[in-house]
């Protein structure tokens, strides 16, 4: 009947308008938060003893920050703002490691996944195929340890999101960076000595945060990040920025302010 007709019609407002109102209320209380996005290895979790070992002079070389007192602390941040791991390393990787670490948003993989505090997979974007079909056509010598990296709970061969190949023979090491830097079509490869990294070439750290600032879960302006690694410039170079004290030669040319922990970083950030 007209009169059911006209029922439905304004739950579908009421139902649109309140979910438009809601939506616009999560998208103001976003705007208010701060996010401190992380690279994991030597930023996150330092390895004071390997820097110790290579003469870096560092703040608290005789009281460690150790991860559960920057875990306590990153989550004492988290009550009014945003955290964010961003690391080359993969999703079971990062939780083999740092189990109990919390964040709002995990992207892995050189941004190839982005996950959300609950785990959910939010975006991942797989190699090439046909870079897929090479690789797994090569005949890698024993002496290789080869990984392959697939999204959480995802493990079907053309979803492939990066390969770790690790060669302690550096003659063969330095042939399979030729071979794959010059045969992969849209595939990075990343290396340093004993360490191979492939994946997909259209993506990178700072391509993963500019999807979630389109998909609005935060804000460019809001966005601060640290890193001390090659893979870290195309975040470093975006937004509010800075890095470690032991950072590579690149980073060191962008003239950012070192840390040699990243507690001091969230309290340089909480006071802005």
């Amino acid at each position: 009947s007209t009169n059911e007709k006209y029922d439905d019609l304004y739950l579908y407002l009421n139902k649109f308008i309140t979910t438009t109102i809601n939506f616009q209320k999560n998208l103001s209380e976003i705007k208010q938060k701060k996010i401190l996005i992380s690279d994991y290895d030597n930023t996150f979790h330092v390895y004071y003893d390997s820097l110790l070992e290579n003469k870096v002079e560092f703040k608290y070389k005789n009281n460690f920050y150790d991860e559960n007192n920057i875990i306590d602390r990153v989550n004492k941040f988290r009550i009014n703002n945003l955290f964010c791991i961003n690391t080359g390393r993969s999703y079971d990787s990062l939780k083999r490691v740092s189990p109990d670490l919390s964040y709002d948003f995990l992207i892995c993989n050189n941004g190839a996944e982005i996950y959300d505090s609950q785990d959910n997979l939010i975006n991942y974007e797989c190699m090439n195929i046909g870079d897929i079909k090479l690789i797994n056509q090569y005949n890698f010598n024993q002496i290789c340890e080869v990984k392959k990296y697939y999204p959480k709970n995802v493990y079907v061969e053309d979803k492939m999101l990066a390969v770790s190949i690790k060669c302690t023979n550096k003659s063969y090491f330095d042939e399979l960076v030729d071979y794959f830097s010059n045969n992969l079509i849209e595939t990075k490869c990343y290396y340093l000595f004993p360490r191979i990294r492939l994946v997909n070439n259209k993506i990178n750290k700072n391509s993963a945060i500019e999807l979630l600032i389109k998909r609005n879960y935060i804000f460019k302006d809001n966005i601060y990040v640290i890193g001390d690694d090659d893979n870290d410039l195309p975040m470093l170079k975006n937004y509010n920025s800075a890095t470690m004290k032991w950072c590579s030669s690149n980073i060191e040319k962008l003239n950012l302010k070192k840390y040699d922990n990243i507690v001091d970083y969230i309290n340089y950030i909480e006071g802005k």
